[in-house]
């Protein structure tokens, strides 16, 4: 009988670990499902980026310089005045790129703006299940190993506010195409292998986290504690997968070319596009968290009422205050590196003197009951 209760404390270390990592693969699976197979989800996402200050700038940056560039007001005011007054054409040429700069900036802070960009994501998106479907598409397309978008619908709307205000040389333009990378092409061809498993990777890893991390509690034999530190581990691994977000979002910011976004829209965008990636993160942790704090505090306070001491009481308050820092990191919006530094430094110290609190040993004499069961 002595081998199983050898195995029974490893085996609690394994199945947490697995539970963990399912748990926060389960995370990404759902989200991913969400973004990538449910519309309005998706928009949920990225619908808040037409009001963002950094989108809008990035966007009305690209859209005027593709309606200037084709413009060439400079040249166009040459060809129009006299001899003598060429020495205008470059002034002019500026006014009129800002003009076309002011109005498109104009454009992309209106209800307008709000309401083409759900439209043009919408079918983006529409287009882009298409795509991994392995049907055709328009809007959305790969091209030279890159996921394209096309803004030509945003360039047709300021071409158009320009031409009421007057520009009206603008009409006399060609279309203008204004296409811009999304992703990596790589990637939807991966994920048009996986699409078909994916809806069903997100209803079954989910499960298989719980039953990975409910075996962890009940080869515990059932000790209050024990299901708590199971708990606080899980609630950990959404900590980490929170850090791992942060960090992928410096990544991305500092590894796309200028050329294609600047690293402060990367950055924005990154960040709208996994707000319900953080948001499922938070609110797993949480749960598990506070879980982890009613296995500690009800058997506490039921051994109070009984008037018998804590059992095993230094333990359970250290895993206490492992999973209240690790709520507080949770709940917190975007701690900085000085807020977590102090957090976990603060909570090693108030565990060091919860570890070392005589109070907290038991009652002298024989060891208080068991709550259920044994230790691990």
């Amino acid at each position: 009988m002595r081998r199983p209760t050898k195995l029974r404390r490893p085996g609690v270390v394994v199945l947490t670990v697995l539970g963990c990592l399912v748990s926060v693969l389960s995370l990404v699976t759902v989200w991913g499902r969400n973004q990538i197979l449910d519309t309005e989800k998706y928009l949920s996402s990225v619908t808040p980026l037409a009001s963002d200050p950094v989108i809008q700038d990035e966007v009305a940056g690209k859209v005027s310089t593709a309606i200037s560039t084709r413009l060439d007001a400079a040249d166009l005011a040459a060809g129009a005045l006299p001899p003598a007054a060429s020495f205008l054409a470059g002034p002019l040429g500026d006014a009129v790129e800002e003009f076309v700069q002011r109005e498109t900036s104009d454009f992309v802070r209106s209800p307008a703006f709000v309401t083409l960009w759900a439209e043009l994501n919408r079918t983006g998106h529409t287009e882009l299940v298409r795509i991994l479907n392995g049907e055709e598409a328009q809007s959305v397309s790969v091209r030279a190993g890159r996921l394209t978008l096309d803004l030509g619908p945003v360039v047709q709307a300021v071409r158009d506010r320009l031409v009421a205000a007057g520009l009206s040389v603008v009409a006399t333009l060609p279309q203008i195409e204004l296409v811009v990378d999304v992703a990596s092409a790589q990637g939807v061809e991966r994920a048009q292998v996986l699409v078909g498993h994916l809806d069903l990777l997100a209803t079954v890893l989910p499960l298989v986290a719980v039953a990975l991390l409910l075996g962890a509690v009940l080869l515990t034999r059932r000790r209050w504690t024990s299901a708590a530190a199971v708990l606080v581990a899980a609630a950990w691994s959404m900590v980490v997968a929170r850090a791992a977000l942060a960090y992928g979002a410096h990544l991305a910011a500092t590894h796309v070319p200028a050329r294609v976004a600047s690293s402060e829209a990367v950055h924005a965008y990154y960040g709208h596009l996994t707000s319900l990636l953080h948001r499922g993160a938070t609110l797993t942790g949480a749960t598990f968290a506070l879980l982890a704090a009613a296995l500690l505090v009800g058997p506490a306070l039921l051994a109070s009422r009984r008037g018998s001491g804590p059992s095993g009481g230094r333990r359970a308050a250290v895993v206490l205050v492992a999973g209240l820092s690790g709520l507080v990191l949770l709940v917190w919006p975007s701690p900085g590196t000085a807020t977590v530094v102090l957090i976990l430094a603060g909570s090693l110290v108030v565990a060091a003197v919860a570890r070392w609190l005589p109070g907290l040993a038991g009652p002298a004499g024989p060891a208080g009951p068991e709550v259920i069961g044994q230790s691990t």
